[in-house]
Formats: structure tokens, sequence, C-alpha cells
């Protein structure tokens, strides 16, 4: 009955053009139930949404992406919650942040950068490196930044070489999610259209996200792109404490460590809804929900920003959705 009331939202929303479509999912352990309902965009032309297209996760990249490979890196002894940024990064000049600094978003890093339009790649690099001074005490209180996300992928690279091929090396192929990366050599028809801007036109198959675009495309805070299948193959290895098809991808002491560490409405990478409830949200209008107590989730994939960000009322209803989910 709750899904049967979810699934009439959603295409109540799609109705009212709140959202163009939605591709999601209801997920357990072993079994999904797949929805795609309206189109996958409405300019120039309306198209409709098709089975399996390609999202821009956007912020979603940092749980599916980033938070694991650190995860599987820590689990491997080659890190540390403790290990300071500094050590893998020496440009970086707040010598006390930990990794769990960046991963609780307690830094004492700005959540963005104001002037983000005005830089260059060389720019924001620089701009990160140059954080001199915490903007608060670090540890002392949670402001959700991209910048720690960046920093967090600059340290996998440390130990992959490539953000990218580390993580279809170690999450991606063993997750047989063979749709989900940064730059994937696909037809652009399969990818769902982002944001309308004057500077870009119609965004489609290039990562929204500025900062991630100025950084080609590969950031450890945004910029992967994936489908309903593949992500419903992660939520299911979340819910089999971090086993998929018998591999195990993820260490089942992760799963110790988002409890051990959480912090109010935030754990490791992950925001907290309710006890052992996972949730990530992504600004093109991606989210990802992992009950890991009732063992199910929803994913709800939409290009709520296409062809304007101007819509608040889809974050709203989201929000509803949501929480008829997990009641």
């Amino acid at each position: 009955m709750k899904q049967e009331i979810i699934v009439a939202q959603i295409e109540k929303l799609v109705q009212d053009d709140v959202i163009p479509g939605a591709s999601f999912a209801f997920v357990t352990a072993t079994e999904s139930q797949s929805f795609v309902i309206g189109d996958s965009q409405v300019q120039p032309t309306r198209e409709p949404l098709q089975q399996n297209m390609l999202y821009d996760l956007a912020s979603v990249t940092k749980v599916v992406g980033t938070t694991t490979r650190i995860f599987q890196l820590i689990a491997q002894g080659k890190l540390t919650f403790d290990t300071k940024v500094a050590k893998l990064l020496p440009r970086f000049k707040l010598l006390d942040v930990t990794l769990k600094d960046l991963l609780l978003h307690q830094a004492g890093l700005p959540g963005d950068f104001s002037n983000k339009h005005q830089l260059s790649q060389a720019d924001l690099i620089e701009a990160i490196y140059q954080c001199e001074q915490p903007i608060y005490p670090i540890g002392s209180q949670t402001l959700y930044s991209d910048i720690g996300y960046i920093l967090l992928g600059w340290i996998i690279e440390v130990f992959d070489g490539s953000l990218g091929q580390g993580m279809q090396k170690f999450i991606f192929e063993p997750l047989e999610m063979t749709n989900t990366g940064y730059h994937l050599a696909q037809p652009l028809s399969r990818f769902v259209p982002t944001e309308c801007t004057k500077e870009r036109g119609c965004i489609r198959g290039k990562c929204h996200d500025h900062k991630a675009f100025l950084l080609a495309g590969e950031s450890g805070s945004a910029g992967l792109f994936s489908t309903l299948t593949d992500l419903i193959h992660f939520v299911q290895m979340m819910l089999n404490q971090g086993c998929y098809q018998g591999k195990e991808v993820l260490s089942s002491v992760a799963f110790d460590w988002l409890k051990e560490y959480q912090q109010g409405s935030r754990t490791l990478g992950w925001e907290v809804l309710q006890p052992d409830i996972y949730y990530h949200t992504g600004f093109t209008g991606t989210s990802l929900l992992v009950d890991m107590k009732r063992q199910n989730g929803f994913i709800l994939l939409t290009n709520r920003i296409h062809p304007s960000r101007d819509n608040q009322a889809f974050v709203e209803a989201r929000k509803e959705i949501v929480a008829r989910f997990i009641s």
C-alpha cells in the first residue's frame, strides 16, 4: 500500500510538470521493483524516458564512489580515520585535519567557493590548497562541504593513480555496475539532460557540477553517471553488509563504523534519517536511501534541474516521499 502511494505521488509530480520524469526502485537484499515514468527532457523537444538511462548523480557520487573507496582503503589498513590529510597531500595547509573530519564534513572547510564561476581549474586547485584557517574549529560543527570531498578524491588518487579507474576496478566491476563511471562512452541519447544554461546550453553527457566540470569531470564530490539498475546493485551490496553475489566488496566492519562515528544527523559520508537509515541526495535530483534495519532501500532518480534549477517544489515533495518510505 505504501509503495502504491509513493508511485502515485511520483506520477503526480510528472503530471504536474514538477519534474520531466523519474526512474525509481524499491529494493530488498535480493529483489527489486523498478519504475520509469515520464520524459527524459522537455527542452528543446520532449523525449520519453527510457529504461536504464544514464543520470548525472551529482553529490550521490560522494557515497557510491568516494566514501565506499575510502572505506575499502581503511579496511585494507592503507589509511586510518586519524590519518592526517596533509600527510598524503603535502600542499594542504590545515595540518590537523584528518580523514574522519573530511568524511563527517567537520574539517573547518567552506561548503563551496562563492566565486567558483570565475575560477579556472588551476585557480580552483590553488583555492583548495590555500585554505589556511578553518572557518570554524575543526571537529566542532558540521558544514556540508564539496571541498572536503574533492580532497578525499585526491587522496584516493594517491593510492589508485586515477579516481575513476580505482572506483571502476574496486567498486563498479565487482558490483557489475557496467554503466557507472565518470566518462562513459555511450551515445548522447542515453544520457538524461540536466540544466539548460546560457554558458553551456542544455547539459547532456557532461557533469553539471561546476567544480567537477573544472576538474575535467572527475571529482570526489560529483561527476559520476549511473543507471537505476547499477544503483540497485549498490544498494543490495549495502543491505547484504558489503557482499554482492557472494563477493565481499566492502568489509562488514564498515557498517560498524557508520554507527560508531554517527554525530547527530550525519555519519561518515551519509546523512542519517533514523538509526540505521542512510541517505544521500544529489543537486541534479538524484537520491539513494538504505534502511539497514528493515532491510530495504529506495532509489529515486530525476533531472529536477531540467530545464531550470529553480525547482524547490520537487525538493519539498521528495521529503514527503522519503518520510512515507521510512514511516
